[in-house]
């Protein structure tokens, strides 16, 4: 019966360190290993029920094990409190993420409104570009047209300056006509 008690011991310890370095690395496995140390605990009491039927003289050995096994039962209950309220916070904080997708989305469509306001002022600014090209072509072409008449007016101006050359040199031929020509009789 030795064995039977040194082996439950050593379930018992095992179990411990389950709970102590185990558990709290795996908090999302919390709910699966409470329900499997729970049912351990209650396998371990049923077999602790049934030690101290045939080992009475082992009494207080058993409380002490009952006393701990209570202790980690307390533990549990505490762990599992904890792991709902741990889960009800990420219940919170996924609720908090759906709201910011959701105003993602909004954010998305606001942008691709955008987007579509913008081509079409890329579209109306492209009609624009054209017509100031047109109109650029245009101003050539009147450009061209004021560079011909500039051209002809230069001609003319050279024909008027050899105008006024040939007018000066007639107004010079009369003056020495004139000064040739006798005074009129008084």
């Amino acid at each position: 019966m030795t064995a039977d008690y040194t082996a439950l011991e050593a379930r018992v310890s095992d179990l411990e360190h389950q709970v102590r370095h185990l558990l709290p690395a795996k908090i999302d496995g919390v709910s699966y290993g409470v329900s499997l140390v729970h049912a351990d605990t209650q396998a371990i009491r049923a077999g602790l029920d049934e030690v101290r039927a045939d080992q009475a003289r082992q009494g207080t050995q058993l409380q002490r094990l009952d006393a701990r096994l209570d202790h980690q039962g307390q533990r549990l209950d505490r762990m599992a409190a904890r792991q709902d309220r741990t889960d009800g916070r990420l219940d919170g904080i996924d609720g908090r993420l759906d709201g910011i997708d959701g105003r993602l989305d909004g954010i998305d469509g606001r942008l691709d409104g955008i987007d579509g306001r913008l081509d079409g002022i890329d579209g109306r600014l492209d009609g624009i570009d054209g017509r100031l090209d047109r109109t650029d072509g245009r101003l050539d072409g009147i450009d061209g047209r004021l560079d011909g008449i500039d051209g002809r007016l230069d001609g003319i101006d050279g024909r008027l300056d050899g105008i006024d050359g040939r007018l000066d040199r007639h107004g010079e031929l009369l003056e020495e006509i004139l000064h040739r020509l006798p005074e009129p009789p008084a």
